[in-house]
């Protein structure tokens, strides 16, 4: 689950490609200003979530920040009580 860049000669974990550019979003570290050559870098959590559930085509909005408390993802929700019998 990843690309070597051609260009930077990096490794690029879970590189997805935005259109048609030579632009993408992958695993880099979110150090909290700018700092990126272009590509969108995405924490390790979201970054694998996003490669295992999105599909080719899939419209995508680029924001500057986000709110999870509405999505419901596997990594957001609580998981179910377990009862035992005791």
């Amino acid at each position: 689950s990843g690309k070597g860049s051609t260009l930077y000669h990096v490794f690029m974990p879970y590189w997805m490609r935005l259109g048609h550019t030579t632009v993408g979003m992958h695993v880099g570290d979110v150090p909290g200003y700018p700092a990126s050559a272009g590509c969108i870098r995405l924490p390790q959590q979201v970054a694998h979530l996003l490669f295992e559930h999105v599909s080719h085509g899939t419209p995508v909005d680029v924001v500057d920040s986000w709110d999870e408390s509405g999505l419901r993802l596997p990594y957001t929700m609580r998981r179910p009580v377990s009862f035992v019998d005791t």
